[in-house]
């Protein structure tokens, strides 16, 4: 992706209203400045099927010189086809006839998953050289193949997130958030989202942790509230490899800051999730989900253990994600 198109999609997804100012940089792409100091770094890169297809979208004039009949620009392209293809509308009539087209294959979703996983693992590997310039840093990978494509975001990210090598890629990264530009369809057509990974991921861990220990209290006749859960939830999510999740328990508040998001559990008001994209200078408070767990009863350990346990046979998804405009 070239600077222009990086800052285009950059400024299209942080854009809630903050009192910083994005500066173009090369280690990571870009920097959030407040008062003349990094607050946050954002690394972009796009999503493609192959670098075949990266070709065909970012080289001039390279589809029309094939459809000219020029050669192949590289040798890995020659599994591109040229054929005469038909265009139909929706009742099957045809609009237009021997029109010539570039053909290429399309990945399945597991390859596809794949190729996502090998982008979050290659940029992960950077992550000391962005950290040395900001104390956070996010990737921003701009699907604009619609390789991720989606009408049922359940279905999606199970797909996603049944993949172990996608889900560990998600869990182990020092990126803050990780977040993926896709197409989802809309009232005109297709409508641009932003989907962010790292957070709907620990919004899928609580929700099941909380529901699994609702439903055991309930069966033992435990006493069911926040303070047992909050020393329980710590353990399970440091034993996920979440241990940086900070948590802060408040009277009839249990308060999950992970990623771009702070995740609330009230009395009041059930379950609230707030976007802490542009605001990472609000992350960072309560105490670690990794020193929770120093000072934890065995009774506690073990019910953590059980909650462990069955999570694993349970999957569920929250529709986080949010308009490109």
């Amino acid at each position: 992706m070239n600077k222009p198109a990086e800052r285009e999609i950059v400024d299209k997804v942080y854009t809630l209203k903050r009192d910083w100012a994005i500066e173009a940089s090369e280690s990571p792409d870009f920097l959030c400045m407040a008062e003349g100091k990094p607050i946050l770094g954002i690394e972009v890169t796009g999503y493609h099927h192959s670098e075949t297809h990266a070709r065909l979208r970012h080289m001039e004039n390279y589809v029309l010189d094939l459809l000219d009949g020029k050669p192949i620009r590289h040798k890995d392209d020659k599994t591109l086809k040229i054929s005469e293809i038909e265009i139909q509308d929706r009742d099957g009539k045809s609009k237009q006839k021997s029109l010539k087209a570039v053909i290429q294959e399309i990945p399945s979703i597991e390859r596809r998953i794949e190729l996502l996983s090998e982008i979050v693992e290659r940029k992960s590997q950077k992550c000391p050289i962005y950290l040395a310039n900001t104390p956070d840093v996010d990737l921003l990978i701009d699907d604009r193949e619609h390789g991720f494509w989606f009408k049922d975001f359940s279905s999606l990210y199970h797909s996603l997130l049944t993949n172990q090598r996608c889900r560990k890629a998600l869990t182990v990264t020092k990126f803050r958030e990780i977040i993926l530009a896709t197409t989802t369809p809309g009232e005109d057509g297709k409508k641009r989202v932003s989907i962010p990974l790292r957070a709907n991921m620990i919004v899928e861990h609580v929700q099941i942790f909380a529901q699994l220990f609702t439903e055991f209290s309930e069966q033992h006749g435990i006493k069911n509230d926040y303070e047992p859960f909050c020393s329980i939830l710590a353990a399970c999510l440091t034993n996920l490899g979440y241990g940086n999740a900070r948590i802060e328990l408040a009277p009839g508040i249990l308060s999950i800051q992970f990623a771009s998001i702070e995740m609330r559990l009230s009395d009041a008001d059930g379950v609230v999730v707030r976007d802490h994209l542009c605001l990472p200078n609000l992350q960072g408070q309560g105490e670690t989900a990794s020193a929770r767990t120093h000072h934890i009863s065995n009774d506690f350990i073990q019910f953590a253990s059980y909650l462990l346990a069955e999570r694993q046979k349970l999957i569920c998804s929250v529709p986080l994600h949010f308009p490109i405009t």
